[in-house]
């Protein structure tokens, strides 16, 4: 704002005063509240990126990736840039939670099939109705369970195979198993 000379009074002069006060108190606390949100953000962005369950942003729209954290793009075992603004790939339920393989373009066999839970909720992300997803990598655990049927199908062969009788209680006494011969 300007001032004219030859129209200068005190009213209009000690106004803005007030005016030009009023507007660097405004400018000051604009500045501290946008730093304020800018170090929220960032905060923000470190847990997101620091969170070990991938995390995705699925358009509703078009099934296009908009975003995705490293944890997730460890898991799916590709580069933000060749996902984002792509189709996902796998079909977005918030029902239940689905598991989900992901076959990795790898040598090594034991790190090729990945096994994820995935769970979804509706989000608004700038102004787009989309999902977030979050992608928990289950793969250990269904590795243990898998080889733990196989051991216990060795047993029941085994089992089946004795002569003898056999019979398996817990410490209560509850029959566990038991063998054709017992």
């Amino acid at each position: 704002e300007y001032l004219v000379k030859t129209q200068l009074d005190a009213n209009l002069f000690i106004k803005s005063i007030h005016y030009a006060v009023e507007r660097q108190r405004l400018q000051l606390q604009l500045e501290k509240e946008t730093l304020e949100l800018q170090q929220r953000e960032n905060q923000l962005m470190r847990i997101i990126n620091g969170d070990p369950d991938g995390l995705i942003i699925v358009q509703v729209e078009n099934d296009n990736v908009l975003f995705l954290n490293p944890a997730a793009e460890k898991l799916l075992g590709r580069e933000s840039e060749q996902l984002m603004n792509k189709p996902f790939g796998f079909k977005v339920s918030m029902d239940l939670p689905m598991e989900i393989a992901v076959l990795k373009d790898t040598q090594d066999e034991k790190s090729r099939n990945i096994y994820a839970d995935m769970r979804a909720v509706e989000i608004d992300w700038k102004g787009k109705k989309s999902w977030l997803v979050s992608l928990r990598d289950m793969t250990a655990k269904k590795q243990l369970l898998d080889a733990y049927e196989e051991e216990r199908e060795r047993l029941e062969v085994t089992l089946r195979s004795i002569a003898d009788g056999v019979i398996a209680t817990d410490e209560k006494g509850t029959v566990l198993i038991i063998n054709w011969v017992a």
